[in-house]
């Protein structure tokens, strides 16, 4: 983005969005700020919160409606574990790489050397703090599918940390968020 000339703003919330003639108005904390063009790219009840700011009458109805829409998204939860051994066992993990097999766990990323230990990243979809089973015990369960992966032992030292939020339901019957051909919503992505 930086390199197509866009003006980056990090740590500086958007409060509310709406449109002057061919013009998006972006209020923050700080000012209000100009684009031709504007990308959301927040979690779901943020992006709401924002669309549901814009007063333009010629935008309200598409708002509105994709407004109702996003609000139909059910959140989903992403937990990561990470994986540690003594870095003297473990010479190299693979920078990433997807995981087989039935159960949760998707994604191992090498994160490196840290306190001594190699230390690894699990993500797991949709598998929360389980309803049934404590996070500790999901946790090793994930680290394990890993580690037989990567062909390593049990690692010694596992934590998970669980984003509730992190993402969104999507299945068959999920909305179907796009903006029509017609571009009710001219320069908004």
């Amino acid at each position: 983005l930086a390199a197509h000339q866009a003006d980056l703003r990090f740590g500086e919330a958007a409060r509310s969005i709406d449109r002057s003639g061919d013009i998006w108005r972006i209020r923050t904390d700080r000012q209000t700020l100009s684009a031709r063009a504007l990308i959301i790219a927040s979690p779901c009840w943020t992006a709401a919160k924002l669309l549901s700011s814009v007063t333009d009458p010629v935008l309200k109805e598409s708002t509105d409606r994709l407004v109702r829409e996003i609000s139909r998204l059910q959140p989903s939860p992403i937990t990561t574990v990470y994986a540690a051994w003594p870095q003297e066992a473990v010479s190299a993990l693979p920078n990433w790489m997807m995981l087989q097999g039935d159960g949760p766990g998707e994604w191992i990323f090498d994160r490196g050397i840290h306190r001594l230990h190699r230390v690894c990243a699990i993500v797991a979809s949709d598998c929360g703090s389980g309803e049934h089973e404590p996070i500790s015990g999901m946790a090793m369960k994930i680290a394990l599918k890993a580690s037989r992966a990567v062909r390593l032992p049990p690692p010694p030292f596992v934590r998970a940390i669980v984003e509730k939020r992190a993402t969104f339901v999507c299945t068959p019957d999920s909305p179907r968020l796009e903006q029509s051909t017609a571009g009710h919503l001219p320069g908004l992505w």
